[in-house]
């Protein structure tokens, strides 16, 4: 369980779940409870820091319902390790074996990952 605490004694959780409903939703906590099958008080409290993340499942639950968030950085933010992760993750991944190649080869490997960007553009 993440305990780690914010500057106002939020956890990073809460302080994202309240980033979320009030930035991406707008929503009031009553509102945003029933979109996320939490209790509004129980979700103020999230919001706050005065209770702990909520369990993996918990947290899973409240990231299926929560179309165009990206459910990984929700479960980091949680302090869990998401089972896919996020893109921000696998950028970082990628960067850390990066940087591990080197210096005189790193060109090369981007010389190789722009062939393949430009053969195989996502779609």
């Amino acid at each position: 369980m993440n305990t780690e605490r914010g500057d106002e004694g939020t956890s990073p959780f809460g302080s994202y779940i309240k980033y979320v409903r009030k930035e991406v939703f707008d929503e009031s906590l009553r509102v945003f409870g029933k979109r996320v099958g939490i209790s509004p008080s129980y979700l103020n409290k999230i919001e706050l820091g005065q209770v702990g993340v909520p369990r993996r499942d918990t947290v899973e639950q409240i990231a299926s319902k929560l179309p165009g968030v990206d459910s990984g950085v929700l479960m980091q933010k949680a302090g869990f390790i998401p089972e896919v992760p996020s893109s921000e993750m696998r950028a970082d991944l990628l960067a850390m074996k990066v940087d591990r190649i080197a210096a005189d080869q790193r060109a090369v490997l981007m010389d190789i990952i722009d062939m393949f960007a430009m053969k195989y553009p996502r779609t």
